[in-house]
């Protein structure tokens, strides 16, 4: 799960939440408001677990003004969001924005007007030591993947995972084959093996075999430890050693780390670097691509309350 996102919502956030607060008619008799009802207090969110207590989900929701009449506990942007909000268990449902199911099913995703969510380009970081292990040739192997690695390419393989069912480890080979990455010359590398990891959902998966694979193919020995959890579980197994190497979000960890991530992706990496740096964990070049948290509805339901934008949701039930 990879939904942390900005600490500091600024000004549009708290604009929205005093327009929400002001929303009532007050009588007169000192007993407050008399009709508060928005639109999101008609509808039920789903998305993963830890959404209660993630910045860029309900509580970043909340300061705008959205609070949903319930929120239904799913999975990290995975099947059973999805199957929820098709058969209309849900109203509103927490997608990556690489989705490909969004566009198959015709569902319209909720423009980020209230600055939800910041740059997320993909971030391979590796403990310090494997990289001082291994050197410059094995960092610009990995820099040489991640510069390839774009976003409608990356919606293209999750598609081939969810649409078509291929497993993670084909779609990857795959990906490497037509890219290049097929011809190495075998050479004896430093017997350091490279603990390569990933969250519990299938993009993660997939991008963890791009990299598990090229470095396999280069001739370094490589350890999986793949679908490990969330960034709760996964940042201290890095810190700790027990991984090695993780394809990861550069807006969202940067946040995790205590930081407040921008929509300049060379500033938030700079930052990466500085923070992640204090703790032993180098970060390596970011790829093209991103994958943003997105808020989903069906086009029956954008259609019923007039939804183009997250702070659509803030508005007064009709």
């Amino acid at each position: 799960m990879r939904i942390i996102r900005w600490r500091a919502l600024g000004a549009a956030l708290l604009s929205l939440a005093l327009l929400a607060a002001a929303c009532g008619d007050d009588d007169g008799s000192g007993e407050g408001t008399t009709d508060t009802a928005t639109i999101a207090s008609n509808l039920t969110f789903g998305g993963p677990p830890e959404c209660p207590t993630r910045e860029s989900c309900q509580i970043g929701l909340t300061a705008a003004g959205i609070e949903f009449a319930d929120f239904k506990a799913l999975d990290a942007g995975g099947p059973l969001t999805r199957t929820a909000l098709e058969g209309g268990e849900i109203d509103v449902a927490l997608l990556f924005s690489t989705d490909p199911s969004i566009a198959v099913n015709g569902w319209v995703v909720l423009d980020d007007d209230i600055g939800l969510n910041p740059v997320e380009n993909i971030t391979p970081v590796v403990r310090q030591e494997v990289v001082d292990a291994l050197g410059d040739a094995f960092v610009g192997l990995i820099d040489e993947v991640s510069a390839k690695i774009d976003t409608t390419g990356l919606t293209e393989l999750n598609r081939q995972q969810a649409v078509d069912g291929d497993d993670p480890a084909q779609i990857a080979g795959r990906w490497l084959d037509e890219n290049g990455f097929n011809a190495f010359t075998q050479e004896v590398k430093p017997d350091f093996p490279v603990i390569v990891s990933s969250f519990n959902f299938g993009e993660s998966e997939i991008l963890a075999e791009i990299y598990a694979q090229v470095m396999e193919r280069a001739g370094y020995t490589v350890e999986r430890k793949l679908n490990l959890g969330n960034r709760e579980i996964v940042k201290p197994a890095l810190e700790s050693g027990e991984i090695g190497f993780v394809p990861e979000y550069a807006g969202t960890v940067l946040n995790f780390l205590g930081e407040t991530p921008t929509g300049d992706a060379a500033a938030v990496h700079a930052a990466l670097v500085d923070a992640y740096g204090a703790l032993g964990i180098a970060v390596l070049g970011y790829a093209p691509a991103e994958d943003k948290n997105a808020l989903v509805v069906t086009a029956e339901v954008a259609a019923q309350y007039g939804l183009t934008t997250i702070s659509d949701l803030a508005n007064a039930a009709g």
